[in-house]
């Protein structure tokens, strides 16, 4: 990292990954051009996890079914603050997942995995709702897995973020 003074530690760059609700996922696609798409994914157990359409002619699906390497990017903090105006910069946190990304095909661990990953995206739901949705819709859904190579982290001002 070339600006060693905005550095995110390990720990921080967690916080911001287990506290954003959305990421941009970047692949490469089967024409091996640059391809990046919004995704709500959910850090659970150590791994990244995200569901996508089942659709067989996707540009995300090939992709990763083509080149499982991905880089997922969070902003968890954007703010202009007119104290830092004379400056002309943003004050900011982010992370960055780099890894590899596969389908999970195991229907249980699917199920499971797809549950908790709508218990961090809708927690006031009930577990017995979004089970049922799950059972009525799992044909269509896709749940990847993304296994971390490397997690980094970038902030200005991270004070504003880390109270």
């Amino acid at each position: 990292m070339r600006r060693k003074d905005r550095e995110l530690s390990q720990e921080e760059a967690l916080v911001i990954i287990k506290n954003t609700k959305m990421a941009v996922l970047s692949m490469i696609s089967r024409e091996g051009l640059p391809y990046a798409t919004p995704i709500s994914p959910a850090y659970i157990d150590g791994k990244i996890y995200f569901h996508s359409s089942s659709s067989e002619d996707g540009v995300k699906k090939s992709s990763l079914i083509n080149n499982g390497n991905v880089i997922l990017t969070y902003v968890g903090y954007n703010e202009n603050d007119l104290e830092y105006l004379p400056q002309l910069s943003v004050n900011y946190v982010s992370a960055m997942v780099k890894g590899k990304a596969s389908l999970v095909s195991d229907g249980d661990k699917k199920k499971t995995l797809t549950v908790k990953l709508s218990e961090t995206q809708f927690p006031m739901a009930e577990k017995k709702s979004i089970e049922e949705v799950y059972d009525s819709a799992h044909k269509f859904i896709d749940l990847w897995e993304i296994e971390i190579s490397e997690i980094t982290g970038k902030g200005r001002n991270k004070h504003l973020y880390f109270k």
